[in-house]
């Protein structure tokens, strides 16, 4: 290495010979390792070979650890999805519960259940498997949208329905 120009750092330092091993993982360039010295042409064929193989395991060890924090906050996310998506199952679960629970009290106690409340539990009981389906068409989607293999099936919607299915699953 012949500096063509003095420069406050190489002075400072005394810098007489380098090596630069660039640091590459996934065929891209990460970072450089440089090697100087204050002794001119220090660097051997031997010592260049062990500078890029220490580079070629830099670069992996810096990739690796890349990874490693890729992973963990996918699995912090995977974890937050999981949560939502068992609070999201629960919901309908208690809901079904509560109802089939108000109709066997009614036929232990040998009581008749008005038509009009029993069209509105089991209407409640309906729209709830319903949303279990749902959500669980929504997990399995999830899972096809990792491996690359879900299909888009577009099709118009009444949004005033919407609204009002939500609003009867709230009063619910």
């Amino acid at each position: 290495f012949q500096p063509r120009e003095r420069t406050p750092c190489r002075s400072r330092l005394g810098t007489r010979s380098a090596v630069f091993v660039p640091l590459c993982a996934r065929d891209a360039a990460i970072g450089v390792l440089h090697l100087t010295a204050t002794t001119p042409n220090r660097f051997t064929r031997a010592d260049v070979e062990l500078a890029v193989d220490l580079g070629r395991r830099m670069a992996l060890a810096i990739d690796n650890a890349r990874l490693l924090d890729e992973t963990r906050r996918a699995l912090h996310l995977r974890d937050e999805f999981l949560r939502i998506a068992s609070h999201e199952l629960r919901t309908p679960l208690a809901s079904l519960r509560l109802s089939a629970q108000g109709l066997l009290r009614a036929a232990e106690r040998n009581r008749s259940v008005s038509p009009e409340t029993l069209d509105r539990t089991l209407r409640r009981v309906l729209g709830n498997t319903m949303r279990l389906e749902q959500l669980t068409a929504e997990l399995l989607d999830v899972t096809r949208i990792e491996q690359g293999r879900l299909q888009l099936n577009p099709i118009d919607v009444a949004l005033d329905a919407i609204v009002r299915d939500a609003v009867d699953h709230i009063e619910a």
